[in-house]
């Protein structure tokens, strides 16, 4: 599902103009913002009532790149219109769990160069060898590791927070 609405997404023109253009108005990163939401919102929908269907709900990662790619003020929004299926559904730590990690997504986005968002790969693996060398010779931070580190970080307290109640907060 996510591959079929990721493709129809990127075929549009509007979508890829506005994704890469370096500086949008506030108009167009709503405009942007929605066009993802929106089937985001519906398989969020999709895996409250179909419970056999929980692959719908990519919030998580959509938030971190709301957070990432368009700061903590759009990322803020985003979250809480993906948690509203969720929270129809009782599932009350939803909506607060996605705050909390649109607020740090946005603060990473301020401390990011842009180019840091457009080459982010969670496969750093291809390139350690390149990567421990690299901070061999001149330390410093990465940004791309501290960022994979920061990713999975969340997920692993996201996790844990579900497993006090796994009726109120799906993950």
């Amino acid at each position: 599902m996510a591959a079929a609405v990721a493709a129809i997404t990127a075929r549009s023109s509007t979508f890829k103009e506005l994704l890469l253009k370096p500086h949008r108005t506030r108009r167009e990163t709503m405009t942007l913002m929605a066009m993802i939401c929106v089937p985001l919102t519906l398989g969020v929908w999709v895996r409250v009532h179909v419970p056999n269907f929980l692959a719908a709900d990519l919030s998580f990662e959509a938030i971190i790149l709301f957070g990432v790619m368009f700061g903590t003020e759009v990322a803020v929004i985003g979250a809480a219109v993906l948690a509203l299926p969720a929270v129809a559904h009782h599932e009350f730590f939803s909506l607060p769990v996605n705050l909390v990690i649109a607020a740090i997504a946005g603060a990473f986005s301020r401390f990011a160069e842009p180019e840091d968002v457009w080459t982010f790969s969670p496969l750093i693996d291809l390139s350690i060898y390149r990567w421990i060398r690299r901070n061999l010779e001149h330390p410093s931070l990465d940004r791309q590791v501290f960022l994979l580190v920061l990713i999975s970080s969340l997920q692993l307290v996201v996790s844990m927070i579900s497993r006090f109640d796994p009726r109120w907060a799906f993950r």
